[in-house]
């Protein structure tokens, strides 16, 4: 269980591929990767913030984020949860591009991939934000609420289904 985690960082030696976490294949005793209030920010020119990759478990007790780029990306984990999320966060409105070198999926704060695949679930609890519009800070872009979806989807068919601007799900389930 690791708890608290936040890291400050140079801004200026990331790239798409630079991730403030990555989970990976986790063979953790337990079976989980688990993390209370996790907090990652500030990463402006990368992927994801935070990405869960061919993992085994991932629970998320409280996550804060800030920044346009997806502070979550989960490809392939056996098992999601997050439960709570807050924070100045705001995603690039849907008709926009990343900037280029990075992934070109859907503009959202939450990216999640495989969900639907057998034996697997991604459930998302109390998603709000600020509200508003983000802060404008260290390189990011404000953009109002109306502009820009929270959760991006991939399912196992590599359709894309997202929310609809201004929606805060309470609860967001996808697998069995």
């Amino acid at each position: 269980m690791f708890a608290t985690v936040y890291y400050q960082e140079d801004l200026s030696d990331q790239a798409p591929s630079y991730r403030h976490l990555l989970v990976q294949g986790n063979n953790l005793p337990g079976g989980a990767a688990v993390f209370l209030h996790l907090d990652p920010e500030h990463a402006t020119k990368c992927d994801a913030q935070i990405e869960a990759r061919d993992s085994g478990p991932l629970l998320i007790y409280g996550m804060k984020a800030e920044g346009n780029m997806a502070p979550l990306w989960v490809r392939n984990a056996s098992k999601v949860l997050v439960t709570g999320w807050g924070g100045l966060a705001c995603a690039l409105p849907g008709n926009a591009s990343y900037p280029p070198g990075v992934v070109q999926d859907p503009p959202s704060l939450i990216r999640l991939e495989g969900c639907d695949e057998p034996g697997r679930s991604c459930e998302l609890f109390g998603l709000m934000d600020y509200g508003a519009s983000c802060g404008k800070f260290d390189g990011f872009t404000e953009f109002p609420p109306t502009l820009w979806t929270f959760v991006a989807e991939k399912n196992s068919l590599g359709r894309w289904n997202a929310t609809v601007p201004l929606t805060r799900p309470v609860m967001y389930s996808s697998g069995s």
